[in-house]
């Protein structure tokens, strides 16, 4: 038998519900080909109080488990009650029995193992809890509504099923809720049980076959129905008929909780991490990495992060992003923000820390950036025992102002909310802002409009749409940008009357705009005239650098030992297509954005109208390179034929002379 494959089963032996829990323990192997018939439980394992036991009947030889009875949490025995059978035995894999807690090496081993036993199951028994008053019909309601609709095939949309009762007006409607007021009690009841909650259940339920049941105490429900339920639930969580707290604490748990495991399934790349796992919960700070590991793409497989409960959490994540680093991207630092919540670790600034939630939306830039154009690994120096990063980059601004556009208001209404972000935004812009050009050449407001959101306003091979209704997957609808820009432009024109009720329209308009795209980052300035979105820690002094091997600018902040501290990615218009290194786009070509199979590829378009995948300011660059003898071909074919390692080479030498070394501590 290959000791990587063993795993251990429990067979829960025949009984009645009062009867003590007894299971029998076998090591088996688990091959991918042909493996063992066997359920798993997904489950809480609840508060270790007052614990209950398990008796271990006869066993295979096992020197790592001997014992003849176990300790288990109340909760696992009330689930084992349940799922006992009255007349056979029931063969499961449960983590808190067939894994040896307290051996740290098997632990770290079966934990590796964890994502193939969920998926190699014959089924997942997702295990909620005992029934209450309301479960029961909870669980039919959902399973009814899912009956109703089915997704559309792009996140977070839905669609009635033929002959359904539900209309497509009703799921478009923002006020339409599929339940009533007690109904609607029942449901939220039911989804805000700790299951939903866990890290691990992300793994356990996306990998998991579509023969996996939910139960809550006797009552069955496919997971595949559940799954579709939660998605409108998703969708209308603002629309319940609950009372306001209650409302808003259910909008929360679906975009941070549910949304996941409607959506689950989707392989996830190492740096999404801890958005998608933002607010689900662990015992233990290591799990919260390795709990999602068998969802990583197989790009992000390849770092090969194994478990290591030897390593204590400051260690793992270090070394996880380090891994991610030399992996050939420095994508990993765009996930790094500093937030307002120290670390518990205390971890270096360029470290993934997943025990903190994301403290502000992610910056999206689909657009041209140097390393994707030369398709090399970028060139970095790591440090673990010193625990600096050095990395290579070009300055590009220094901030001298920022504003909370969305900072408390002197009043809660609606209107006024609104009315302080205008003028919040008004006290950044000067005097001359309807006439003054930006550093492109195009105007002042529309560089800080398009900043503000975040350039999501429209995809450029669509023309413009609208986000918000882009953002549920909708059609785009024509001339939203141009809506926006008016909006502001008409705002802004009477910033001397800011109660004027004749602006109400725009300013809403703008407020739920901006509030969408820029979120908890805020608006900066700088010195040389950028204008762009930060996380809240940004402070003036703070630097943006376009960084080789980073598809955003990232802000960092000069210490007094000359090294540098990270504070997070950043939106900064005119300094996101790598123009610090290349230069701006020539005037004859312009960029196009398309989306293929998922993944963005940027193209630019001639005045001619032809379509070209290379940048024109390449040629420039390889040039320059050839000049000062760190290339010798200097035409794009030539060093695209050349191997990758040369490549590599050539690039280092050029960024090691005329790049700026940032040590990131």
């Amino acid at each position: 038998m290959d000791d990587r494959l063993r795993f251990r089963l429990l067979s829960i032996l025949p009984g009645n519900f009062e009867d003590p829990i007894t299971v029998e323990l076998d090591v088996l192997e688990l091959l991918p080909a042909s493996p063992p018939a066997y359920e798993a439980l997904s489950y809480v394992w609840g508060s270790p109080e007052n614990q209950a036991w398990v008796k271990i009947a006869s066993t295979s030889a096992d020197v790592n488990q001997p014992r003849s009875r176990l300790s288990i949490t109340r909760n696992l025995d009330l689930a084992l009650r349940y799922l006992r059978l009255a007349d056979c035995s029931r063969r499961m894999w449960i983590d808190a029995i067939c894994i040896n807690q307290n051996n740290a090496v098997e632990r770290s081993h079966q934990v590796a193992m964890m994502g193939d036993i969920f998926k190699l199951a014959t089924r997942v028994v997702v295990w909620l809890g005992p029934e209450d008053d309301t479960s029961s019909e909870a669980c039919d309601l959902l399973r009814t509504l899912s009956e109703e609709i089915i997704s559309a095939g792009t996140p977070c949309t839905v669609r009635p099923k033929p002959g359904s009762r539900i209309t497509p007006e009703q799921i478009h409607r923002s006020n339409w809720s599929p339940f009533d007021k007690g109904e609607s009690e029942a449901v939220y009841s039911l989804l805000c049980r700790p299951w939903f909650e866990r890290v691990w259940i992300r793994q356990e339920i996306g990998l998991s076959s579509p023969t996996t049941i939910v139960m809550c105490g006797r009552k069955i429900t496919p997971w595949v129905q559940m799954k579709e339920a939660l998605l409108m639930m998703c969708l209308k969580s603002n629309s319940l008929p609950l009372e306001r707290e209650k409302r808003f604490h259910f909008a929360l748990r679906c975009a941070d909780l549910l949304y996941p495991l409607a959506t689950s399934g989707v392989k996830k790349s190492f740096s999404e991490l801890r958005r998608y796992i933002n607010a689900a919960q662990c015992t233990d700070n290591r799990d919260r990495l390795y709990g999602v590991l068998s969802l990583l793409r197989p790009w992000d497989r390849q770092i090969n992060i194994i478990p290591d409960y030897d390593k204590p959490p400051r260690e793992v994540y270090m070394d996880a992003t380090a891994r991610s680093i030399a992996n050939g991207s420095l994508d990993i630092l765009r996930y790094c923000s500093a937030g307002d919540t120290p670390s518990a670790i205390n971890i270096p600034s360029w470290t993934l820390d997943l025990t903190l939630a994301p403290s502000c939306v992610e910056i999206e830039n689909h657009g041209i950036h140097l390393w994707a154009s030369v398709h090399a690994y970028p060139p970095f120096l790591l440090d673990m025992a010193g625990e600096t990063l050095g990395i290579y980059g070009v300055f590009g601004a220094s901030v001298s102002a920022s504003i909370d556009i969305f900072k408390p208001e002197t009043c809660a209404a609606a209107n006024s909310r609104a009315a302080n972000m205008v003028s919040n935004i008004l006290s950044m812009l000067p005097d001359d802002f309807r006439t003054a050009s930006y550093l492109d050449g195009n105007g002042l407001l529309e560089a800080y409009c398009v900043t503000l959101a975040s350039n999501r306003l429209f995809h450029e091979n669509d023309g413009p749409g609208d986000l918000l209704q882009a953002l549920v997957g909708s059609q785009a609808v024509p001339g939203f940008y141009d809506k926006v820009q008016n909006a502001m432009s008409r705002a802004f024109a009477c910033n001397d009357d800011p109660d004027c009720s004749d602006l109400d329209p725009e300013r809403q308009l703008l407020w739920h705009t901006f509030s969408l795209t820029s979120g908890d980052r805020v608006l900066f300035t700088t010195a040389e005239g950028y204008v762009g979105l930060a996380p809240r820690a940004v402070a003036p002094g703070d630097q943006v650098y376009t960084v080789l091997g980073c598809t955003t600018p990232l802000l960092f902040r000069p210490l007094m030992d000359g090294r540098f501290r990270l504070i997070g990615d950043c939106y900064c218009h005119g300094l996101m297509h790598s123009e610090a290194i290349l230069g701006p786009i020539p005037l004859d070509a312009r960029l196009l954005t398309t989306l293929d199979d998922g993944y963005y590829r940027s193209w630019f378009v001639s005045a001619d109208g032809e379509i070209h995948e290379k940048d024109p300011r390449m040629s420039s660059l390889l040039a320059k390179m050839a000049e000062n003898g760190d290339l010798s071909i200097s035409t794009e074919d030539g060093f695209e034929s050349m191997p990758g390692k040369d490549k590599l080479e050539a690039l280092e030498r050029y960024c090691a002379a005329r790049f700026q070394l940032l040590t990131t501590v």
